[in-house]
């Protein structure tokens, strides 16, 4: 009996192992791809330069001619 349960150990620690190492080396998904401003999809092109851009390329225009007249703090 002993040696049954040791070997249910081991099998539930082997899958253990193998559940943290694949969530561990799965790709970081950092963003959605939506707009967080205008709530439209960000262009495949500007999430292949980064994927954890949060607003599409008109909504970040706005945004920084925003923070250059008015100085930062809008987000």
């Amino acid at each position: 009996m002993s040696r049954l349960i040791d070997k249910a150990c081991e099998v539930e620690q082997c899958q253990r192992e193998l559940a943290l190492k694949a969530h561990f080396e799965r790709p970081v998904q950092t963003g959605n791809g939506i707009c967080g401003h205008c709530g439209e999809a960000i262009a495949p092109a500007r999430l292949a330069v980064n994927p954890a851009f949060e607003r599409c390329i008109d909504c970040q225009k706005q945004v920084e001619l925003w923070e250059k007249k008015f100085g930062a703090g809008i987000s």
